[in-house]
């Protein structure tokens, strides 16, 4: 199990994802993605209702979430190429932000649900 997750099957499957793109799942911030895309996908679409709602979960303030989810996406390997590769679609490196990774991954995995 990765740290900081729960053992709820989407958010290790939203991990598992995360992981294969090139997000370390040793930094925190890598839970916090995988929860905020199962978030997403489930239908919950303000990204600001999405930072509340993790910063309430792990007990912790809102800019302190965003910050760990934003140092996880800077010391990812290759992130836009691997998004790129499974989205297929082409994101630039200097376009990879927060908001896009959760939306793209969050609609990605509705559609990966929607067909189980």
């Amino acid at each position: 199990m990765y740290p900081n997750t729960t053992n709820d099957e989407s958010s290790l499957d939203a991990m598992e994802v995360l992981v294969s793109c090139g997000i370390p799942p040793c930094l925190g911030g890598c839970a916090h993605l995988a929860r905020a895309i199962d978030l997403y996908a489930d239908g919950m679409t303000s990204f600001m209702e999405i930072y509340r709602t993790i910063a309430k979960e792990r007990g912790v303030e809102v800019k302190s979430a965003l910050r760990t989810i934003t140092y996880a996406l800077k010391h990812s390997f290759d992130l836009h190429v691997n998004l790129s590769e499974l989205l297929h679609i082409t994101i630039p490196k200097d376009q990879v932000h927060s908001s896009l990774v959760i939306a793209q991954l969050g609609l990605y995995m509705r559609r990966r649900n929607q067909r189980k």
